[in-house]
């Protein structure tokens, strides 16, 4: 693959992924798409590709059932630790 010049018309991109991988989405973002996806309040949240939890904790906290699928070890072990924390994370007291 080409590597995006600094200052090329990708650089932003690549340093907003750079960001997204480093620090996940942003949970408040995550639960407004999990509530829009599933407006009727019912269904299960999959993610087959679950890193650290983000997405599933936010099906967590807006009231869905959530199941995810993480073949590197190290993710998984963190998405169990993170998930519960992510879940009862309230951003100025909202989500």
């Amino acid at each position: 693959a080409a590597r995006m010049k600094r200052g090329g018309p990708f650089h932003h991109l690549k340093f907003a992924a750079e960001l997204f991988k480093e620090w996940g989405p942003p949970l408040v973002f995550l639960r407004k798409l999990v509530r829009g996806v599933l407006p009727l309040g019912e269904g299960v949240v999959l993610d087959t590709f679950a890193g650290a939890g983000s997405t599933l904790a936010a099906g967590n906290a807006v009231g869905y059932s959530s199941i995810g699928i993480e073949i590197d070890r190290d993710y998984f072990r963190t998405a169990v630790e993170a998930i519960p924390k992510l879940t009862a994370y309230a951003p100025n007291g909202s989500y």
